[in-house]
């Protein structure tokens, strides 16, 4: 996107602040990325929005004290994020089920959000950083978007 002033990539939404969401989201507030942290926990919200590490992660309560509220403020609201930035990040949790294989709910329900926001907005481009391929982000209706996505092996999708 080399000579395109158009793409603004200064402010990411950033989907999931668990383990690891928060720390890349804290992370890409320090090098001075305003980033919008979505979660589902009020209590996340609100610990990050007054610069408190809602988990235990090495470091990580000086790097919220830092960027929590400032540059990284935090929201439930999915769409409101969306519309305020040019990248998403899906980074939300994947958890083990009893056969061994990961379920991807969180994440398709983060994509079905996506997929309504960006159609409401009507965006010419969204640049979508998300484990699942440009297959299921076709199913929900993004087809206009750029999708970089993690190998397509990673995870078990039905």
């Amino acid at each position: 996107m080399e000579g395109n002033t158009d793409f603004d990539y200064t402010t990411i939404s950033l989907f999931g602040l668990g383990k690891l969401g928060l720390c890349l989201a804290a992370l890409y507030a320090k090098a001075g990325k305003k980033v919008i942290g979505v979660d589902i926990q009020q209590r996340v919200v609100d610990s990050v929005n007054v610069g408190i590490a809602p988990l235990v992660e090495p470091g990580l309560d000086a790097l919220i004290g830092e960027v929590g509220g400032k540059n990284l403020v935090a929201t439930t609201d999915a769409t409101k994020a969306f519309s305020e930035s040019m990248v998403s990040i899906v980074l939300t949790a994947t958890p083990s089920l009893a056969d061994g294989s990961f379920s991807n709910e969180q994440i398709l329900n983060v994509l079905k959000t996506l997929a309504k926001a960006f159609r409401t907005h009507n965006k010419a481009y969204h640049l979508f950083v998300t484990p699942l391929s440009n297959f299921l982000l076709r199913r929900f209706g993004i087809d206009y978007a750029l999708a970089i996505f993690m190998p397509k092996n990673s995870f078990k999708f039905f």
